[in-house]
């Protein structure tokens, strides 16, 4: 079972794309115990009890994870049909990477710092695209896309590595 029939079987109120921009944003801050905790909270800890649940859980949690370590990471909205729902996928999976930094650093698992909080600034702009922008050309409109997915994986991986080098604890 996939993270999206995971989703819809189980009622889950958020979409693939969010619930991924926020088990993506609570992973590469790193906060240890924590992280089943406030990922639980976001989908239901009931769910989590029935085992089938939750080995589907640890395994996309697993793979979420790997792909960090390889910096292979998946973007769920890349995988959307046509430019326009990828961007509203953009807007919502950026918005709850977003929402699981800031409990990150409000709960006081990670510091606060400038680098975090200039991408979360630069991620905040890019969650209003889909309202902001409109498509008239394909070609260069997918050239912005692109420019933007790359810009997220690579502030993804300056999180990740940062929060590491850095113990990411106060």
């Amino acid at each position: 079972m996939n993270f999206n029939e995971f989703i819809n079987k189980n009622d889950i109120p958020f979409n693939n794309d969010e619930v991924q921009g926020y088990l993506t944003g609570l992973i590469v801050c790193d906060i240890g115990e924590n992280f089943k905790r406030e990922f639980l909270k976001f989908i239901g800890k009931d769910l989590y009890e029935s085992l089938s649940e939750r080995q589907t859980l640890d395994i996309s949690i697993a793979q979420t994870i790997k792909s960090l370590i390889n910096n292979s990471v998946s973007l769920s909205f890349d995988e959307h049909e046509n430019l326009q729902i990828q961007l509203e996928g953009m807007a919502h999976w950026v918005t709850y990477f977003i929402m699981a930094i800031n409990i990150s650093v409000d709960k006081k698992y990670i510091k606060n710092s400038l680098l975090i909080q200039e991408l979360l600034f630069d991620f905040q702009e890019i969650s209003k695209s889909y309202d902001n922008y409109f498509i008239d050309n394909e070609v260069d409109d997918r050239e912005h896309y692109d420019t933007i997915k790359e810009y997220i994986l690579s502030s993804i991986y300056s999180i990740y590595n940062f929060v590491r080098e850095n113990d990411g604890k106060k």
